[in-house]
């Protein structure tokens, strides 16, 4: 009786561990499900640890009609590192079979971009010309069918000449804005419209006649006069053309608009290689307004092609008080001063850069160059990464990240929002008694 009463125990406790087995398990399939739960990033399921075919899953689910998680796997596949050719045509062929024609082309041009091939590029390039007349002839049919039903309406005419007008069809543009003009006197937008669609051509005759009309109503309408100083006319032109002076000008604009208009064509003769028609025209520009840090920095360069240091590196100078954060724009100055012989200026100038980029072999080379040895050069900070004796640095262990206090007015109280006004927030908040 007693040996038979162990049996029943042992078997007992082997009952109850294969419980805690099952129950176990049970837990683990749970857990499963939860983990399962926890990797879904709106609708779409994401194993965090194989990498997934983006593309494929998105042409997937194209293909079966749904365009919602098609376009969720497309960004997928942009953003995690799919190949960029077939990441954007997914997206064009998801906004095709959506109808936004404006996002397919827009995808499509980032296609081309990143065509692998010449005949893929071609067979883009086809497709976005195509959808473009598409939107171009939608464009146009719903601003006409606008006008057929109120012909009399001139911001709907205006409308339509506008439409026109964006998509290059410069002849039907003006016989709307004639159109326009047709319908009511002393009509100020369409006048305005035809004088800046003939000088957007190249027409000065027949803007300068429309001129004349405009400032007939409006003699003092200073909107323009800086359309006309944004195509270089000058004041004096303007004022022959019936513009009385008044209307509250504001010079500093007025000098910015056309000063824009002589450095605009001096940038694009400096494109075509007509560096002295682009010095005449930038450096007319800057008698008018001198704070603008592209002509400064176009300047410099001509100077420089020219072999022209010193004068290169004083518009270098000025270009980089505006943009600071443009290395380049300071390595070409310190090259100026280097060549021009000013070897102090150039060494402030490279120190700075130094520290930033200690590893540039450029820097140290042009350093040396000034006048400094290797072995000072490396005193101020300089890195050889190609040295037999260097040491790469060990990553720093990483910060642990501050616990954020909840949002709200109260801790808004307690501690200014960082970022805001630096040199304010430095000092301690002052108490506040609520």
């Amino acid at each position: 009786m007693k040996h038979s009463t162990t049996h029943f125990r042992l078997f007992l406790k082997a009952f109850i561990i294969s419980l805690c087995f099952l129950a176990a398990s049970a837990a683990a399939v749970a857990a499963a499900g939860e983990s399962e739960i926890e990797g879904r990033r709106g609708r779409l399921n994401i194993d965090f640890k194989s990498k997934i075919n983006f593309v494929a899953e998105g042409r997937k689910f194209l293909d079966k009609g749904n365009v919602k998680e098609a376009l969720y796997n497309a960004t997928y596949a942009v953003d995690g590192g799919c190949d960029r050719y077939d990441s954007y045509l997914l997206l064009a062929d998801i906004y095709k079979a959506s109808g936004d024609l404006k996002s397919e082309a827009y995808s499509l041009e980032y296609v081309i971009e990143h065509s692998p091939n010449d005949r893929l590029k071609k067979d883009a390039v086809t497709r976005l010309s195509s959808l473009n007349e598409k939107i171009k002839n939608l464009g146009i049919q719903r601003s006409a069918a606008s006008v057929m039903k109120n012909p009399e309406s001139v911001n709907r005419v205006l409308r339509l000449g506008h439409t026109f007008e964006r998509f290059g069809a410069g002849d039907r543009a003006a016989a709307q804005y004639e159109y326009a003009d047709s319908l009511s006197e002393g009509l100020k937008s369409s006048k305005y419209a035809k004088i800046r669609l003939f000088l957007k051509e190249g027409k000065k005759s027949p803007a300068v006649t429309e001129v004349k009309n405009f400032f007939a109503l409006a003699s003092n309408d200073t909107a323009m006069v800086y359309l006309l100083a944004y195509n270089g006319f000058n004041l004096s032109e303007i004022k022959q053309y019936g513009y009385d002076g008044g209307g509250g000008l504001d010079m500093r604009k007025y000098n910015r608009t056309y000063a824009d208009y002589h450095q605009e064509i001096g940038y694009q003769s400096y494109l075509a290689e007509k560096f002295d028609q682009a010095r005449i025209s930038i450096l007319y520009g800057l008698s008018y307004f001198k704070s603008n840090p592209r002509a400064h920095f176009v300047l410099g360069e001509i100077f420089y092609k020219k072999g022209m240091f010193r004068e290169a590196g004083f518009h270098y100078n000025i270009a980089g008080e505006y943009m600071a954060a443009e290395y380049e724009i300071r390595l070409k100055m310190a090259k100026s001063f280097v060549m021009s012989k000013q070897y102090e200026r150039a060494r402030v100038v490279l120190k700075e850069l130094l520290k930033i980029f200690p590893e540039s072999d450029e820097y140290a080379s042009w350093l040396v160059k000034t006048g400094l040895t290797s072995a000072e050069v490396e005193r101020l900070g300089y890195t050889d990464v190609k040295s037999p004796f260097y040491k790469k640095k060990r990553p720093s262990k990483a910060v642990p990240a501050m616990q954020l206090q909840p949002g709200g007015p109260e801790n808004l109280l307690r501690q200014p929002p960082s970022g805001v006004n630096v040199p304010f927030y430095q000092t301690p908040p002052v108490p506040i008694q609520l």
